[in-house]
């Protein structure tokens, strides 16, 4: 089915790259079992959403002639910049302590690229911890 460039806007707002879909069914492939999950590559110009599917196959939709329901979606730029909250009020204030509280928050919060505890404190860490324990500070 063809679009015109205004419904292939809309499907790209509703369906932006990263939102999880869900198979019900597509027509004219029987390998591709009802239930099956995907992620949205991108929408293409002509209304059909370009999925990476979890069983390895690279397969569009085509919305009105494929059934599918759409699961979640990636969170914009600035949710996913925002900072978590740490509960770090009454507890021990050992560095150490801290470092794992705001590594595992980072973690929970699906920043597990920013956990690494290097990335967590920075300089404090290289500064604090290895400098007066004799080591050498990692780059």
């Amino acid at each position: 089915m063809l679009y015109d460039q205004k419904n292939v806007e809309r499907l790209k707002e509703r369906y932006p790259e990263g939102t999880r879909i869900q198979l019900i069914a597509m027509s004219g492939e029987s390998d591709m079992p009802s239930g099956l999950m995907g992620t949205v590559d991108f929408v293409d110009d002509i209304g059909q959403l370009q999925m990476k599917w979890d069983n390895g196959r690279y397969l569009a939709l085509v919305p009105g002639e494929d059934n599918f329901t759409a699961i979640s979606q990636l969170r914009t730029e600035q949710a996913q910049k925002q900072k978590p909250d740490a509960p770090l009020i009454g507890i021990n204030g050992n560095v150490f302590n801290l470092m794992g509280i705001a590594s595992r928050t980072l973690k929970a919060a699906g920043m597990g690229k920013q956990a690494n505890i290097k990335n967590v404190f920075g300089g404090l860490y290289r500064r604090r911890i290895y400098k007066p324990c004799g080591f050498s500070v990692p780059k």
